[in-house]
């Protein structure tokens, strides 16, 4: 019991994974230009499933231990019940005897009975064994033979017993050196462990992925803008050679040429504001996924660009 509530534990943890992760690759993937591709869902799915089979692995070994142990106790169940049923054959023969000796009207304290019992009695004294030998010199008689009879009877269960006992034994032992070798090793524990680094690699790989692919888009931003306003600045100067040769035509294309400045230098103030936004973005992201600054240095876009 104590392993399956351990085992649902941990893959409870699992399923609900890293939540600053999750909760960061939500706030990529709503509707934000500089999101990541599925790589991020696919690592992390990944490692959800290869941390959830090293603990499925671990558990179903435990479970067989479990299964093992409770063979074994079922087995001891099986044997007791054995022993019991034994013990209801010999009450049940010694019912004949006190029936026989009933119907011989032999009391407790009559020599044949006393003799009956030194006849049936173990581990006889010297003294006592001669006795017994004496007796069945002289025969026994007609009562003392159908008791000894019954007395065979009731002595195959008790054999039986004492072999079942026996294997009880056996049984009892076989559980205590699994449940000791159990001691020595934790599996779970040491699953649990594998696991839990297995989803703290891939978070951290997560982690770079994301933010490469947002720098890398941030970048490619950077260049497209730089490339559309060399070229809006070509055009211009061509469109200024070509109006010099007028002088009204070149205070009008030097009155365009202010307001074109003015309108790359709001573009460029545009570009700055939008390149504040991507950097604020990533800096929630990294807040997101519980990372220091530091580790994106390099990774804030540069105004100056």
């Amino acid at each position: 019991m104590k392993v399956q509530n351990h085992y649902n534990r941990v893959m409870n943890s699992i399923n609900c994974g890293n939540d600053k992760v999750r909760k960061a690759v939500k706030t990529l993937s709503s509707g934000n230009p500089n999101a990541p591709s599925g790589k991020v869902s696919q690592k992390q799915n990944h490692a959800q499933e290869k941390a959830m089979g090293i603990i499925k692995r671990a558990f179903a070994g435990e479970r067989k231990i479990d299964e093992n142990v409770t063979r074994h106790k079922m087995r001891i169940v099986s044997l007791e019940g054995d022993i019991r049923r034994n013990l209801e054959e010999i009450k049940l023969i010694q019912q004949k005897q006190d029936d026989l000796q009933e119907l011989y009207g032999i009391g407790n304290d009559d020599k044949e009975q006393k003799d009956l019992r030194l006849l049936l009695k173990q581990n006889l004294s010297e003294e006592e064994a001669k006795y017994v030998s004496k007796l069945y010199e002289n025969g026994l008689s007609d009562y003392q033979q159908r008791c000894l009879k019954i007395e065979s009877e009731k002595a195959i269960y008790r054999t039986l017993n004492e072999s079942i006992l026996a294997e009880i034994s056996e049984e009892n032992d076989n559980i205590h050196t699994i449940m000791e070798e159990r001691k020595k090793h934790n599996p779970m524990k040491d699953a649990t462990e594998a696991a839990e680094e297995v989803l703290v690699v891939a978070n951290q790989e997560a982690k770079e992925i994301a933010l490469q692919e947002i720098v890398g888009k941030i970048e490619k931003e950077s260049r497209e803008f730089k490339e559309k306003l060399v070229e809006k600045l070509a055009e211009e100067q061509k469109d200024r050679a070509n109006s010099s040769r007028d002088a009204n035509e070149s205070k009008s294309t030097s009155k365009e040429q202010s307001d074109y400045f003015a309108e790359i230098s709001n573009d460029t103030a545009s570009q700055s504001n939008s390149h504040d936004q991507i950097n604020k973005d990533i800096k929630h992201i990294l807040v997101e996924m519980n990372m220091v600054e530091e580790d994106v240095k390099g990774a804030v876009v540069d105004k100056s660009c």
